[in-house]
């Protein structure tokens, strides 16, 4: 019997001793074929996706695909089957060496490839990467540090973290912001913190596991009717503002809208809803010169199904092709791609909301598998946010010339019992033009352009206190202050040269929106 618990002693030591090069030695892997995962940039907001489409054998080497995207080219083309972010391919050997491959467009050029060993243990060291560019660094060296159970946005699971760092020929470190990070490769669920491979080379940009699908845990995309899901009594109160100079002259038009939800019917299928809204509207329209003005209030259905739009149920980046009826008789591409905006300055005071901005493409004539980005007549791109539960597009249209511009920016809605912002009034709509309901002189902005600083200045202390927000030209808010006098100065030191614009709210009254240079 002694010796029965002297084997036993001796036995569970070994397994103790042992254990943790057992756990180095099972094989890792860099994706999971069974589920859809979802990353989102560690310092920003977008989120990019795995989603494994195809698997083939060549061999003793398993190659994994990766969804498909739009992808730019260095012949002034976009193509719909680009590679996606994970690469050309992921090709896994036997003895655990995972490739990750970026053919090149150039002929000339050489593929990128990155090196993971699934198999290594704590203190293994290889070279991830080796630059074939005009880089500081020749090589980037991998070297696992340690393997620990851990939890990342609700997911648990065994991870080897694996440091790099950028070193010369001659094996010195050279500085570079992919020193120090990790990479955080799971036993069963795939990368868990990654660069982003097709772009690692110029900038290395890091994504952490955010969400995943088969089971669901934590983020996913919002789909279509997710983003325009509503009960009734949900209000949104919109403006928006569109301008072209063409032929014809200068042509524009100035919209305000109140939206307000009276019934919502699912369909049994679970994959349509069919909602009954009550619309008042008013528009103010100048065509060379003359002024014209619109008001309307009526009841309206309105079906959402993703038959359809199906912009929506695809995954980040992941091209579809639809058909917009007034444009060309061909087939445009939506380039699709999800955001995750806790950041974005009106979700955050109420409803916490992610967006999904589509970019349309149209086909070349001459070149097939050729598109391009549409621009409209006003030289604006054409792209939006869409938010979970406040539906879209919103956005602030790109314009680099005089030519006009446009956005769409959501002024108020409400939410069950949650509510933002400064609402509309329908019978100042419906009385009013929509003009004298953003009247600019009731706020001022100067000098404009601007260099170090601005004047916000009311035309009394009735409307205050007011909120001014700053927006980029992809719509994200910079700056905000709330203005408690009549005239206040505001710093923009630390705001980039560019094209911004503006929207004051004040405490009671009418919202006021323009444009702010600063140079």
């Amino acid at each position: 019997m002694q010796f029965g618990k002297i084997n036993f002693c001796i036995g569970l030591a070994i397994m103790l001793f042992i254990s943790p090069y057992v756990l180095v030695a099972q094989n890792y892997k860099l994706v999971n074929t069974d589920a859809v995962t979802y990353l989102k940039k560690a310092e920003g907001a977008d989120v990019i996706a795995v989603r494994i489409d195809s698997v083939a054998q060549v061999g003793d080497v398993t190659e994994y695909y990766n969804l498909r995207e739009m992808r730019p080219t260095d012949y002034s083309c976009w193509i719909v089957d680009g590679y996606s972010w994970f690469g050309s391919k992921i090709a896994a050997y036997p003895d655990g060496k995972t490739q990750v491959i970026l053919y090149p467009f150039s002929p000339g050029d050489s593929s990128d490839v990155y090196t993971i060993y699934t198999q290594a243990g704590i203190g293994d060291s290889w070279r991830f990467y080796y630059s074939h560019f005009d880089n500081p660094y020749r090589y980037v060296e991998a070297t696992v540090d340690r393997i620990e159970q851990t939890e990342i946005n609700g997911l648990t699971d065994m991870v080897k973290y694996i440091v790099l760092q950028c070193k010369d020929a001659s094996g010195n470190i050279v500085s570079n912001p992919a020193n120090g990070q990790e990479i955080m490769l799971s036993m069963n669920n795939g990368l868990l913190r990654t660069p982003r491979f097709d772009e690692f080379r110029h900038q290395p940009v890091f994504y952490d596991f955010f969400g995943k699908t088969n089971p669901d845990i934590g983020y996913k995309p919002p789909r279509l009717l997710d983003i325009f899901n509503f009960q009734a009594g949900d209000e949104l109160h919109v403006i928006s503002f569109d301008k072209k100079v063409g032929y014809n002259g200068v042509w524009s038009r100035t919209t305000g809208s109140i939206r307000r939800f009276l019934s919502r019917l699912d369909f049994p299928d679970g994959d349509s809803i069919l909602y009954v809204f009550e619309e008042c509207k008013s528009s103010h329209t100048i065509a060379n010169g003359e002024h014209t003005y619109s008001s309307s209030k009526d009841t309206l259905e309105w079906p959402v199904s993703p038959s359809i739009t199906p912009d929506f149920e695809k995954e980040p980046l992941e091209p579809v092709a639809i058909s917009r009826e007034g444009w060309r008789e061909t087939d445009l591409w939506s380039w699709t791609h999800a955001r995750h905006t806790y950041e974005y300055g009106f979700l955050s005071q109420g409803i916490g909301s992610r967006s999904y901005g589509a970019y349309v493409f149209t086909p070349d004539e001459e070149y097939e598998n050729c598109f391009h980005p549409l621009i409209t007549d006003s030289s604006c791109y054409y792209s939006g946010n869409f938010y979970e539960g406040l539906g879209g597009p919103y956005y602030v249209c790109y314009d680099d010339s005089p030519l006009g511009g446009a956005y769409r920016q959501l002024l108020y809605y409400k939410k069950g019992d949650v509510s933002w912002g400064t609402p509309l009034s329908c019978d100042s709509l419906l009385q009013v033009d929509v003009a004298k309901v953003i009247k600019q002189s009731e706020f001022r902005v100067f000098p404009n352009p601007a260099t170090d600083r601005i004047i916000l200045k009311a035309e009394s202390d009735r409307r205050l206190p007011a909120g001014f927000s700053l927006y980029d030209n992809a719509g994200r808010l910079v700056m905000y202050r709330k203005q408690k006098s009549p005239e206040e100065s505001m710093q923009l030191d630390k705001l980039a040269p560019g094209c911004y614009y503006y929207r004051w709210i004040p405490a009671n009254g009418n919202v006021v929106s323009g444009k702010l240079i600063r140079q």
